[in-house]
C-alpha cells in the first residue's frame, strides 16, 4: 500500500526538449538532406524527457522509491535500511539528473533545490529532490515506525 507519492517536474528540461522538437521539425521541413540531424535532435529530446522530465517518489511500508519518467532508472531502498533523514538544499551548480555531489552523496533530482538526504545503515547517503520535503520526511518517519 502506497502511503506517499510525489512528483517533481523538470520544467527547464521539458522546455529544452520542446525546443529541440521544434528545431527537429524545422530541420526536417526546411533543410534538405537533414534527416540524420533531425533524427539525432529527436533522439536527444527523447533522452531528456525519459531521464530528466519527471521524478516520482513513493514511500510504502517496505520501500522508498525514486523513479524517473518511464519508471527507469529507479532507486529503491528498504525502509528498514534507513537510519537518518534530513531536509537539505542542493546547490544550483550541482545540476540535474543522477550524479554524485560533494561529500560522495548520490543525488536524484529533476528540478528545484529542495531535497531530502537519506542515510542508510551502511553509511551510504543519497539525496532525493522533492517539492515537498516535509511531506516526504513525514512519510518516511511514519513508514519507519510501522
Amino acid at each position: 500500500m502506497v502511503t506517499y507519492r510525489s512528483r517533481q517536474f523538470g520544467w527547464i528540461l521539458i522546455g529544452l526538449a520542446d525546443v529541440l522538437v521544434v528545431v527537429a521539425f524545422v530541420l526536417g521541413v526546411f533543410v534538405g538532406g537533414a534527416l540524420a540531424l533531425t533524427g539525432l535532435v529527436l533522439f536527444i529530446a527523447s533522452l531528456l524527457l525519459t531521464f530528466t522530465a519527471i521524478l516520482t517518489v513513493t514511500v510504502d511500508d517496505e520501500h522508498l522509491t525514486a523513479a524517473f519518467t518511464l519508471g527507469w532508472p529507479v532507486y529503491r531502498v528498504p525502509i528498514a535500511e534507513i537510519t537518518d533523514t534530513e531536509a537539505v538544499r542542493n546547490a544550483a551548480w550541482w545540476g540535474l539528473g543522477i550524479r554524485r555531489v560533494p561529500g560522495g552523496v548520490w543525488m536524484y533530482n529533476v528540478g528545484g533545490l529542495d531535497a531530502v538526504e537519506i542515510t542508510r545503515g551502511d553509511g551510504q547517503r543519497f539525496r532525493i529532490g522533492t517539492n515537498d520535503p516535509r511531506g516526504l520526511l513525514a512519510a518516511i518517519d511514519t513508514a519507519r515506525r510501522a
